[in-house]
């Protein structure tokens, strides 16, 4: 919105933003910020601290911020229809859409008005001709200034050829990841999951691996023209530290909402006051949990090194 607002501004009414409200209506989004605040960085305030001004920045920190960082305010941003007209952007928030955070702002050229001289900056100047030298002769200055390059601005070596795309195809069509995947499959009582969902990047690496929907595979596999970046939620990844494991792959915390409902193995309850402490960040050892804690006696039953899904009954048997 500070960006908006300073380009409309700047624009001092050429440009206009436009109100699109009735534009997809089921698309779930929030309206664009009339204010907002302007926290200082960690490194001038210890604490977290709001600054009311670019004058307030300047006696806190020494910042000199520019005064288009807070909402704009005055006649000339009332004349322009600031901040109210700010509410014609687009917030996507990801809880909305289950999806990425993204901000709209749909921006017209108003007709017969023309952009201010000063609206787009000028161009820097490009560097100076140089002069003409005979032949068999060095440029003026040509050694002293290479002898004075700093070591590491030096390329000694060529530069490392373009790196091919990453491809995005199902675990099943690589031997090796049909493999990992199978095994954390039956690692965490998964079986009834089919490996042909689990999609992976990268050439059939599992540093990753996503579970897509049977509509989501059907699609990519009626669509093999279509490069597909990503699709699906991240549920595993390579556990290339734990060695002891049985189990090479590791659960995701986004993806266990989906899969640990479905978990027939490595399930341990948790009360809710064992789960709050183990919200509260502090390290727990299994001894620090009460004898014959429910948590306390299935970690302790487990026969294998590797992750579990920690699950917490609350209000009427919903977890």
């Amino acid at each position: 919105e500070a960006v908006v607002a300073a380009l409309l501004a700047a624009a001092d009414g050429a440009l206009e933003l436009i109100d699109c409200s009735e534009e997809l209506p089921s698309l779930q989004r929030r309206p664009g910020l009339e204010t907002w605040d302007v926290p200082a960085g960690a490194r001038q305030c210890k604490a977290v601290t709001f600054l009311a001004s670019p004058e307030d920045a300047v006696g806190r920190g020494g910042l000199e911020l520019p005064a288009t960082l807070w909402p704009p305010t005055g006649e000339a941003a009332a004349r322009l229809g600031l901040p109210g007209a700010l509410r014609r952007c687009w917030r996507f928030y990801p809880h909305l859409g289950d999806s990425g955070g993204f901000f709209v702002a749909l921006l017209r050229r108003v007709e017969g008005r023309a952009l201010p001289p000063d609206f787009i900056p000028p161009q820097a100047s490009g560097p100076a001709a140089p002069e003409e030298v005979a032949p068999g002769e060095d440029a003026p200055g040509k050694e002293e200034e290479e002898a004075e390059l700093p070591e590491d601005a030096v390329c000694k070596e060529a530069l490392p050829a373009s790196q091919k795309e990453a491809s995005y195809a199902s675990v099943a069509t690589v031997e090796r990841t049909r493999a990992l995947v199978a095994e954390a499959l039956a690692f965490y009582g998964l079986e009834a999951l089919p490996v042909e969902n689990f999609f992976v990047r990268n050439g059939g690496e599992a540093r990753n691996v996503y579970l897509a929907s049977d509509a989501v595979r059907a699609a990519l596999e009626a669509s093999p023209e279509v490069r597909a970046l990503i699709a699906g939620v991240r549920v595993f990844d390579e556990n290339r530290f734990l060695k002891s494991s049985r189990c090479s792959m590791r659960l995701c915390q986004e993806g266990l909402q989906w899969l640990g409902p479905l978990m027939r193995r490595r399930v341990c309850p948790a009360s809710p006051e064992d789960f709050a402490r183990l919200l509260g960040g502090e390290k727990l050892g299994f001894t620090d949990l009460a004898p014959g804690s429910a948590l306390r006696e299935a970690l302790e039953a487990l026969e294998d090194q590797g992750s579990v899904a920690i699950a917490c009954d609350v209000d009427a048997g919903r977890r």
